[in-house]
């Protein structure tokens, strides 16, 4: 009943068939739908790629609006890569707004940490937990993902001030040795040095910004250049 778009092996959960699976539990059913695989509107057999069980998972418990999904899986989490090949790899618990969704569809535990007012009124509906007190979750985290504070957010007065968004919510140098010993801390740049991190913390053994910042440039030039179609014309001159 899942409904995909994309490429085999690589394809995305567009929608769920729910009819037959609500004639079924109105029956006193138990439905038992198998993950990581769909079906494309062509038809075509499709399977979800690295990710897509703990997926097809979140897609269910979303559209039928549970009030919770278990994943029972042989890794706790989303890591930076498979770490059953790459023992090496991070687990990651905070990331930005416009992964949250993706990571937590993967089966992350996703913690959204913010001063109420800067919360989305939808995010009642993200698959997300929410605290607005970094000191009581800070200790729990595996990686800490910060974002820049606008100034856009400071000057409608969606905060008091910078000072006190600083004073409960930066990482500083007090609640970077809360942080367990192997937590990542991440941040997309530019930061605002001093408010969401102090300079101590961004050179911190466990601080990534750099190499962060770094792939950023390069990924985002490869994107433009697929998106104005020199991909083809290189593939066709190595032809």
């Amino acid at each position: 009943p899942i409904l995909t778009t994309g490429e085999h092996t690589n394809s995305r959960i567009e929608n769920l068939n729910v009819e037959k699976i609500n004639a079924y539990l109105s029956e006193g059913g138990v439905a038992v739908v198998p993950g990581f695989q769909g079906i494309s509107k062509n038809g075509d057999t499709t399977t979800i790629g690295r990710g897509g069980s703990d997926a097809s998972a979140v897609a269910i418990a979303k559209i039928f609006k549970t009030d919770s999904c278990e994943i029972y899986t042989d890794v706790d989490g989303v890591h930076s890569t498979d770490p059953n090949k790459i023992p090496l790899a991070k687990k990651i618990d905070k990331i930005s707004y416009e992964e949250m969704l993706e990571l937590s569809s993967l089966g992350a535990k996703v913690t959204l940490i913010a001063p109420k007012t800067l919360l989305p009124p939808s995010i009642e509906r993200w698959p997300v937990d929410v605290s607005n007190v970094l000191d009581d979750v800070i200790s729990d985290l595996d990686a800490c993902y910060l974002l820049r504070m606008q100034s856009e957010r400071h000057s409608k007065g969606l905060v008091p001030s910078l000072r006190e968004y600083t004073k409960d919510f930066g990482l500083n140098e007090r609640r970077c040795k809360m942080l367990p010993k192997d937590a990542l801390i991440l941040h997309p740049g530019p930061k605002n040095q001093g408010v969401e991190i102090t300079a101590e913390v961004s050179i911190d053994p466990r601080s990534i910004i750099l190499d962060q910042v770094t792939n950023g440039v390069s990924l985002r030039m490869a994107v433009l250049f697929m998106l104005l179609g020199q991909h083809e014309t290189y593939q066709k001159d190595e032809l």
